[in-house]
């Protein structure tokens, strides 16, 4: 009776050198060419990220002002690419800073990669109105103001990255609600 081969000999354990170095160089090859990929995706997020920080702080704005019973106003500044939310003082002056709460700010310059500003990057329409130009990139003096009843002041502030895609940020109406809109190099989305 012949007996049976064992499935596993002690001359066949394992892979050679060779063949770990040929998997390890497929898998470098793969890895440099998904991680290029990945990277051409980074300033949209970054851009989506900064938009979605400005919209959560209109929210914020908003829900304060309501829980406060008085105006509450997000202000934004292009000389250090920021915006920072203020509780009135009381006296419903916006002109003047100092006297009013500073509750939240957000600079641009905080997301890591940078190349993120205020700005409508190749847009010149409006998103809300395709036949009239961009004339500002921020809402009326510059700041959204809710009132006590969650309204706020209706404009319009964009941002931009450093490959000109660009998002908008909306007030729409005397209610506060918000929107935002996506440039896609030919039209508002």
């Amino acid at each position: 009776m012949i007996s049976p081969k064992p499935l596993f000999s002690k001359q066949s354990s394992g892979l050679t050198l060779v063949e770990i170095l040929v998997i390890l160089s497929i898998l470098a090859i793969l890895a440099g060419i998904s991680g290029t990929a990945l990277m051409k995706y980074l300033p949209r997020a970054d851009l989506k990220y900064a938009a979605r920080t400005i919209a959560s702080l209109c929210q914020h704005a908003r829900m304060e002002a309501i829980k406060r019973n008085a105006p509450v106003a997000l202000v934004f500044s292009d000389t250090d690419q920021s915006c920072t939310l203020y509780i009135d003082s009381g006296d419903g002056d916006w002109s003047t800073l100092a006297d009013n709460v500073a509750a939240r700010h957000f600079a641009l310059s905080e997301i890591k990669r940078g190349g993120i500003s205020f700005g409508t990057g190749s847009a010149i329409k409006k998103p809300n109105n395709n036949s009239e130009n961009i004339s500002s990139f921020f809402p009326p003096n510059e700041r959204f103001v809710f009132n006590a009843r969650g309204g706020g002041t209706v404009g319009t502030v964009y941002v931009q990255n450093n490959i000109n895609h660009s998002m908008a940020i909306r007030v729409q109406t005397v209610s506060g609600s918000l929107r935002t809109w996506s440039w896609d190099g030919n039209s508002w989305k």
